[in-house]
Formats: C-alpha cells, structure tokens, sequence
C-alpha cells in the first residue's frame, strides 16, 4: 500500500527539484553573462554612436555660428552701404546748398549791377540836365 511522502522524502525531491532550477539558474547566469559582454560590446558602439551624434551636433552649432556670423557680417556691410549713402545723400544736399549760395550771391552781385546801372544813368540824366 502506498503511504504519502514523508516530510523527509518531500524534501529530497524538493532539493533536487531546487538544485535543478539552480543549476538551470547558473546556465541561464552563464547567457546572463555572455548576454551581458554583448550588450557591453553593443553599449561600446553606442558609446560611439553617441560621440558621432555629439560630434555632428557640435558640427551644427559651428555651422549655425558660421551662418550667424556670415549673416552679421552681411549685416554689417549692409550698414557700411546705408552709411555710405547717407554720406553720399549729404554730400548732395550740401552741393545743392552750395549752389543755391552761390545762386543767391550770383543774384545779389546782378541786383548790385542793376542798382548800379540805374545809378548811372540816373547820373547821367541828371549831368545832362545840368548842361
């Protein structure tokens, strides 16, 4: 007739059961480990991935200091041409000055002759009068 386990007997299935499942354990420890040299080997790449997308960001800020600094430079020729024109622009306004001055001095000096002229002959008029 068949008895159940004793607790004693319960046991030694239980430890074997538990030493499998170990053994099982340390096999799986084992792919755990070569598993874990892979992903090093991968995180090793990663390492250099992340230094290349680093190295291309870097890149990309120089460029983008590049085009501030190619844009502020066209910035600043664009102020060196208005400043240009504005130089020109008073320039011109003095020249016009200068020739409404010279206009004005060139009809004050024909007013003067005219004045002259009038005087003259008013002189005259009168000389002959006198004779």
């Amino acid at each position: 007739m068949l008895q159940p386990p004793s607790p004693q007997h319960s046991i030694a299935p239980e430890a074997a059961k538990r030493r499998r499942e170990e053994r099982r354990d340390g096999e799986r420890s084992g792919e755990t480990e070569r598993g874990a040299e892979r992903d090093g080997e991968r995180s090793g790449e990663t390492e250099r991935g992340a230094e290349r997308r680093r190295e291309k960001r870097r890149d990309r800020e120089r460029s983008g200091e590049t085009e501030r600094g190619v844009e502020r430079q066209r910035e600043e020729l664009r102020d060196r041409e208005r400043s240009r024109e504005t130089e020109r622009e008073v320039e011109r306004q003095r020249e016009e000055w200068r020739d409404r001055e010279r206009s004005r001095e060139t009809e004050r000096e024909v007013e003067r002759g005219v004045e002259r002229g009038e005087e003259r002959r008013r002189e005259e008029r009168v000389e002959r009068r006198e004779e």
